[in-house]
């Protein structure tokens, strides 16, 4: 609720202390389905730490979080767009270079990968489309992108109980976030305009 008001410093004090006290039980679980579910929890408080942290500005920490996130959940949709959100973001400060194509590509595997396990999540094909103009790739990226935002859903995602994404008040609290607030550099929009600019090509 503090993240939703605006209050970033706070809601990261609480996410960290959410995530000391479910560390505490996990020491202590002995049985696997305990072990799963704090698991789980864990892996949303670290993406949620890397969304915060990525608001404040701290690149590099939110990469760490989402990283630590898919230790514990690696199959966590969310978290796999993270990730391509925070490599997209590095390669865009980078100059043309071997670096920069190592971090486009990371970012194209991540989006791929979480399209994959979530065929329904559009936002994973927005930025794959954005991925591909940043590669210099305007001739392909150009119409992927456009597509995929002309069939992006509004609104929340929802999560069905029966399919486990997470239980009805964890749903209901929007526990399992993404990214959503893009910078400049990485905005499905502006990146189509740089198309625009060069002509398309």
């Amino acid at each position: 609720m503090a993240e939703e008001e605006g209050q970033e410093q706070e809601a990261l004090y609480r996410i960290r202390w959410a995530t000391l006290l479910q560390k505490d039980r996990l020491a202590l679980a002995s049985v696997v389905e305990q072990r799963r579910y704090i698991e789980a929890a864990l892996a949303d408080y670290a993406n949620i730490r890397a969304i915060l942290l990525f608001r404040l500005g701290e690149t590099d920490a939110a990469l760490d979080a989402v990283e630590e996130s898919l230790l514990y959940a690696p199959a966590t949709v969310e978290s796999v767009y993270d990730l391509g959100i925070l490599k997209l973001v590095s390669a865009t400060k980078l100059r043309p270079g071997p670096a920069r194509v190592a971090l486009l590509e990371q970012a194209r595997r991540a989006f791929e990968r979480a399209a994959v396990m979530d065929p329904a999540f559009g936002e994973a094909n927005v930025m794959s489309g954005v991925e591909q103009i940043l590669t210099g790739d305007c001739t392909t990226g150009e119409p992927l992108l456009r597509e995929a935002l002309l069939h992006r859903p509004d609104g929340y995602r929802v999560y069905p109980v029966e399919t486990g994404p997470g239980d009805q008040n964890a749903a209901g609290i929007r526990r399992r976030r993404h990214i959503e607030i893009l910078p400049p550099s990485i905005d499905p929009m502006t990146i189509l305009n740089l198309c625009a600019a060069a002509g398309g090509v």
